[in-house]
Protein backbone atom coordinates (compact mmCIF):
# COMPACT_ATOMS: atom_id res chain seq x y z
CA UNK A 1 0.00 0.00 0.00
CA UNK A 2 1.27 3.46 -0.90
CA UNK A 3 1.53 6.22 1.61
CA UNK A 4 -0.62 9.36 1.14
CA UNK A 5 2.45 11.48 0.26
CA UNK A 6 3.45 9.08 -2.52
CA UNK A 7 -0.09 9.18 -3.93
CA UNK A 8 -0.01 12.98 -3.94
CA UNK A 9 3.34 12.97 -5.77
CA UNK A 10 1.92 10.62 -8.40
CA UNK A 11 -1.23 12.71 -8.80
CA UNK A 12 0.78 15.94 -9.13
CA UNK A 13 3.22 14.32 -11.55
CA UNK A 14 0.45 13.02 -13.78
CA UNK A 15 -1.34 16.39 -13.60
CA UNK A 16 1.80 18.20 -14.71
CA UNK A 17 2.26 15.80 -17.62
CA UNK A 18 -1.36 16.25 -18.72
CA UNK A 19 -1.07 20.05 -18.45
CA UNK A 20 2.18 20.00 -20.47
CA UNK A 21 0.53 17.85 -23.15
CA UNK A 22 -2.45 20.21 -23.40
CA UNK A 23 -0.29 23.33 -23.52
CA UNK A 24 2.07 21.88 -26.14
CA UNK A 25 -0.86 20.97 -28.37
CA UNK A 26 -2.10 24.57 -28.58
CA UNK A 27 -1.43 26.11 -32.02
CA UNK A 28 0.43 29.22 -30.75
CA UNK A 29 2.84 27.04 -28.81
CA UNK A 30 3.33 24.72 -31.78
CA UNK A 31 3.93 27.71 -34.07
CA UNK A 32 6.57 29.11 -31.73
CA UNK A 33 8.26 25.71 -31.48
CA UNK A 34 8.47 25.25 -35.26
CA UNK A 35 9.66 28.84 -35.77
CA UNK A 36 12.40 28.30 -33.19
CA UNK A 37 13.47 24.97 -34.72
CA UNK A 38 13.37 26.38 -38.27
CA UNK A 39 15.65 29.26 -37.28
CA UNK A 40 18.02 26.88 -35.49
CA UNK A 41 18.26 24.48 -38.44
CA UNK A 42 18.80 27.32 -40.92
CA UNK A 43 21.56 28.75 -38.73
CA UNK A 44 23.15 25.32 -38.44
CA UNK A 45 23.06 24.88 -42.21
CA UNK A 46 24.52 28.35 -42.78
CA UNK A 47 27.39 27.66 -40.38
CA UNK A 48 28.04 24.33 -42.05
CA UNK A 49 28.10 25.93 -45.51
CA UNK A 50 30.45 28.65 -44.23
CA UNK A 51 32.86 25.92 -43.09
CA UNK A 52 32.32 26.96 -39.47
CA UNK A 53 30.41 23.97 -38.12
CA UNK A 54 28.44 24.25 -34.89
CA UNK A 55 29.66 22.39 -31.81
CA UNK A 56 27.26 19.50 -32.36
CA UNK A 57 28.44 19.14 -35.95
CA UNK A 58 32.07 19.14 -34.83
CA UNK A 59 31.21 16.38 -32.38
CA UNK A 60 29.56 14.28 -35.11
CA UNK A 61 32.47 14.88 -37.47
CA UNK A 62 34.99 13.91 -34.76
CA UNK A 63 33.03 10.70 -34.19
CA UNK A 64 33.21 9.96 -37.90
CA UNK A 65 29.50 10.57 -38.53
CA UNK A 66 29.02 12.78 -41.61
CA UNK A 67 26.80 15.83 -41.34
CA UNK A 68 24.60 16.00 -44.41
CA UNK A 69 23.16 19.14 -45.97
CA UNK A 70 20.35 16.93 -47.23
CA UNK A 71 19.39 16.04 -43.66
CA UNK A 72 19.30 19.71 -42.75
CA UNK A 73 17.23 20.50 -45.86
CA UNK A 74 14.80 17.77 -44.84
CA UNK A 75 14.53 19.26 -41.33
CA UNK A 76 13.95 22.73 -42.77
CA UNK A 77 11.23 21.35 -45.01
CA UNK A 78 9.60 19.53 -42.08
CA UNK A 79 9.32 22.70 -39.98
CA UNK A 80 8.19 24.80 -42.95
CA UNK A 81 5.49 22.21 -43.73
CA UNK A 82 4.31 22.34 -40.12
CA UNK A 83 4.13 26.15 -40.21
CA UNK A 84 2.14 25.99 -43.46
CA UNK A 85 -0.27 23.46 -41.91
CA UNK A 86 -0.69 25.71 -38.87
CA UNK A 87 -1.44 28.71 -41.13
CA UNK A 88 1.58 30.76 -40.10
CA UNK A 89 3.10 30.52 -43.62
CA UNK A 90 1.65 30.06 -47.10
CA UNK A 91 3.10 28.13 -50.01
CA UNK A 92 2.61 28.61 -53.73
CA UNK A 93 4.02 26.87 -56.79
CA UNK A 94 4.54 28.12 -60.30
CA UNK A 95 6.34 26.86 -63.38
CA UNK A 96 10.07 27.50 -63.20
CA UNK A 97 10.05 29.09 -66.69
CA UNK A 98 8.06 32.04 -65.30
CA UNK A 99 10.91 32.85 -62.95
CA UNK A 100 13.71 32.55 -65.46
CA UNK A 101 11.88 34.25 -68.35
CA UNK A 102 10.69 37.35 -66.51
CA UNK A 103 13.15 39.70 -64.76
CA UNK A 104 10.27 41.41 -62.93
CA UNK A 105 9.53 38.09 -61.25
CA UNK A 106 13.01 37.93 -59.78
CA UNK A 107 12.68 41.50 -58.54
CA UNK A 108 9.35 40.78 -56.86
CA UNK A 109 10.78 37.61 -55.28
CA UNK A 110 13.73 39.59 -53.91
CA UNK A 111 11.28 42.09 -52.43
CA UNK A 112 9.33 39.23 -50.88
CA UNK A 113 12.56 37.85 -49.43
CA UNK A 114 13.40 41.19 -47.81
CA UNK A 115 9.92 41.54 -46.28
CA UNK A 116 9.53 38.07 -44.77
CA UNK A 117 12.27 36.40 -42.75
CA UNK A 118 10.58 33.02 -43.25
CA UNK A 119 10.80 33.26 -47.05
CA UNK A 120 12.11 30.18 -48.81
CA UNK A 121 12.07 29.36 -52.51
CA UNK A 122 13.30 26.31 -54.36
CA UNK A 123 12.93 24.53 -57.66
CA UNK A 124 11.31 21.17 -57.04
CA UNK A 125 10.93 18.27 -59.42
CA UNK A 126 12.90 20.24 -62.02
CA UNK A 127 9.86 22.13 -63.32
CA UNK A 128 8.07 23.73 -60.36
CA UNK A 129 9.21 26.73 -58.38
CA UNK A 130 7.91 26.53 -54.79
CA UNK A 131 7.66 29.65 -52.63
CA UNK A 132 6.99 29.68 -48.90
CA UNK A 133 6.47 33.02 -47.13
CA UNK A 134 4.32 35.04 -44.75
CA UNK A 135 0.61 35.14 -45.74
CA UNK A 136 0.52 38.94 -46.09
CA UNK A 137 3.58 38.92 -48.35
CA UNK A 138 2.25 35.99 -50.40
CA UNK A 139 -1.02 37.85 -51.04
CA UNK A 140 0.96 40.91 -52.14
CA UNK A 141 3.15 38.73 -54.35
CA UNK A 142 0.12 37.00 -55.96
CA UNK A 143 -1.37 40.39 -56.76
CA UNK A 144 1.89 41.44 -58.37
CA UNK A 145 2.01 38.15 -60.31
CA UNK A 146 -1.46 38.87 -61.72
CA UNK A 147 -0.25 42.31 -62.80
CA UNK A 148 2.60 40.57 -64.67
CA UNK A 149 0.01 38.47 -66.54
CA UNK A 150 0.15 35.08 -64.82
Amino acid sequence: MQRPFQKQVWIWGISVLIAAAIISSLPPVRIQYHKWRLEAVKARKASLLAAKPAAIDKLWLNLGIPVSGQKLDKAIRKHEDALVRLGFLKRASLPAQMVTACPETLESLEHLKSECQWYHAEIRAGTNFSITACPKMMDHWRQHAKELGW
